[in-house]
């Protein structure tokens, strides 16, 4: 009787993935080698970061007051030395303490060694998200995922800033990859761990609490026995609550108030949400000030009532502001907010090399490779629910370029599948579906780059759109929030100085002025004259005495605000109109400019106007418009 042969199944792709037909890495020797070798090259460029950044950052080891730098850098102290207001945490409360145990190994408050152990945090970062692409792929995967962590830029400069993004970033690397090792096998173990680091990524950045329904969403629909499944939704969901628990107790005990984590999460929530928002970090005046009146007068908060207005009366321009937000998410303009990896790169020899990849590279390889791995969702579930997990959690609030990091090493895994399912076709000569994976990656392209794609030629467009703030009786043009977040500051301290600020007037605005004044914020520094011109024709002389105003910028003059004006409307156009500010007699001027916003709009010129500097960063100045 002749034995039943049995059924062979056609190799899958994963499967001729897994078992490296390539032959470029045999043995586990070579593998340790090259996973040694990525680390060092990560842990040389870092070094190499931090020395340059020390030496080109006058903030390095005095942040500047005002900023969330310096706010966590007093917290951590004030936490050692006991002064720490007895209030509920406003901000990621695991950093304050992070700093604060950096303090006390350093001995002092050097405020290098915290950034030292951020770096060691990015090696970090490059090996769990090898042992998560070999873990999901192959191991070969998961040594491109570590190389492309090492040498990413984006991560580099957020591990040399005093913010809790390195940290948060480390910490959901680590629990994901825990997470991950239990589709092999169910263990407390490892179960207990990543709720542990799960919850502490949720004290670093307090919106990482929306992966935790992610994970149980996840245990429901992976784990088949139904006593298994409840054990350990139970144990991740303990685990996680007694991790934040701490954090929970002492805002009860000083406010008397259940607050889960921080207090500032209404007002984020409603500054990414209201009707003027613009879905970055912009306080939205003047409709902040006029929802806190009326917060005053009713005695309690209206920031989510406000928003769930918003959307319920104009749900189309509510939707068109998440698709905004959305966009703003996954472009490639890392949106600026206090500090700005644009600006530290013209600073930073380092991160001007090409093979230094940024946050634009890795969404494209990364998103393309979500596609390509389809076909073994089973496996790679976890991480696509992470990736979008995560970005509608910041989605939803307010989208500026340090909240995007803590996804890049999971982006970092599925481009190190793109790459080498690239290779794996070209060896194989599967033309076709090499064809589809350059089309995907042609489209992500479009996508992610659609800010610099959708700028037209026409000289009226040539400019990304401006904002526009509605007020009572009119509007305000600007396109820098009204918020010092750090930068340089124009000085016109001679006459060939020019400053000059762009401001777009569209065609169905311009009939509809009946005033129009520039609003300035600024410093001045001598007594003399300054004189305001609008698109080349003479508007006013001012003394420059008449700007010393309250309010300050440590070693850039008197910070204040001032309205210059009205501007005769028959100087004003369709389009671009030019203001250009400089100073004579002796006068001196400081004009600040805000990092915040990249519009190209603001430049300076050194020789009288004949060749113009355009400014990284946007010019404190608006245009206020009084309407018929």
């Amino acid at each position: 009787m002749s034995k039943k042969r049995k059924k062979v199944d056609k190799p899958s792709e994963i499967t001729t993935l897994q078992s490296d037909k390539t032959g470029w890495l045999k043995g586990k020797w070579s593998e340790y080698l090259i996973l040694g070798s990525i680390l060092t090259i990560a842990f040389v460029i870092r070094l190499i970061y931090l020395s340059q950044i020390k030496a080109s950052d006058p903030n390095f080891f005095s942040p500047h007051p005002g900023d969330d730098i310096h706010m966590y850098v007093t917290s951590a102290k004030q936490i050692l030395d006991g002064t720490f207001p007895k209030t509920p945490f406003e901000y990621n409360p695991l950093y304050y303490y992070f700093l604060a145990v950096c303090y006390i190994i350093s001995g002092d408050y050097n405020l290098l060694f915290p950034r030292m152990i951020q770096s060691f945090s990015g090696i970090g970062v490059c090996l769990f998200s090898y042992l998560i692409g070999k873990q999901v792929f192959n191991k070969q995967v998961g040594l491109i995922s570590a190389f492309l962590c090492a040498v990413c830029g984006t991560l580099i400069f957020h591990e040399g800033v005093l913010l809790s993004t390195a940290l948060t970033t480390c910490l959901i690397t680590v629990s994901l990859f825990f997470f991950i090792k239990l589709q092999e096998k169910y263990s407390l173990k490892d179960i207990i761990i990543a709720g542990i680091f799960l919850g502490l990524a949720t004290l670093s950045q307090p919106n990482v609490i929306l992966l935790l329904p992610i994970v149980c969403m996840w245990l429901i629909f992976t784990v088949k026995d139904v006593k298994q499944k409840l054990v350990l939704i139970g144990v991740t969901i303990a685990v996680f609550s007694i991790t934040i628990s701490p954090v929970t107790i002492r805002n009860y005990v000083v406010s008397h108030k259940v607050i889960l984590l921080t207090s500032a999460g209404g007002f984020q929530f409603w500054m990414g949400n209201n009707e003027h928002s613009t879905g970055t970090f912009d306080f939205c005046h003047p409709y902040l000030e006029q929802l806190q009146e009326k917060m005053k007068k009713e005695d309690k908060g209206l920031y989510f009532s406000d928003v769930i207005t918003f959307a319920k009366t104009k749900p189309y321009d509510y939707i068109k502001l998440q698709i905004k937000k959305c966009l703003l998410f996954w472009g490639s303009w890392d949106i600026p907010h206090q500090i700005n990896y644009e600006i530290t790169k013209e600073d930073v020899p380092l991160l001007k090399f090409p093979f230094i990849l940024t946050f634009g590279w890795l969404a494209v390889l990364g998103l393309t490779g979500m596609l390509l791995s389809l076909s073994q969702w089973k496996k790679c579930i976890l991480l696509y629910l992470f990736i979008f997990g995560y970005s509608f959690a910041t989605i939803i609030f307010i989208v500026v370029g340090r909240y995007r990091p803590p996804i890049l090493p999971l982006l970092a895994v599925f481009s190190g599948f793109t790459i080498y399912y690239l290779f794996c076709r070209i060896k194989e000569q599967s033309w076709g579906k090499m064809i589809v994976s350059v089309v995907l990656l042609i489209i992500f392209t479009g996508i992610v780059n659609h800010q610099a794609l959708l700028k037209r030629s026409s000289q009226e467009d040539i400019h990304d759109t401006c904002i526009k703030i509605k007020t009572e009786d009119g509007f305000i043009i600007r396109d820098a929030s009204d918020k010092w977040h750090g930068g340089k500051t124009a000085q016109l301290n001679a006459p060939e100085i020019i400053l000059k600020k762009d401001f777009l007037i569209s065609k169905d605005d311009l009939p509809k002025i009946k005033e129009a004044t520039i609003g300035l914020t600024l410093g001045a520094g001598k007594i003399g004259s300054v004189v305001f011109m609008v698109n080349n024709q003479f508007l006013t002389t001012m003394e420059a005495k008449n700007f010393f105003l309250h309010g300050g910028i440590p070693g850039e003059g008197m910070l204040g605000s001032i309205s210059i004006g009205p501007i005769p409307l028959s100087m004003l156009k369709q389009g671009v109109n030019a203001i250009t500010i400089h100073a004579i007699n002796g006068g001196a001027l400081g004009v600040p400019v805000d990092n915040f916003y990249n519009h190209s709009r603001s430049f300076l010129s050194s020789d009288g106007g004949a060749a113009w500097e355009k400014m990284e960063g946007e010019y404190m100045i608006e245009l206020k418009v009084k309407t018929i």
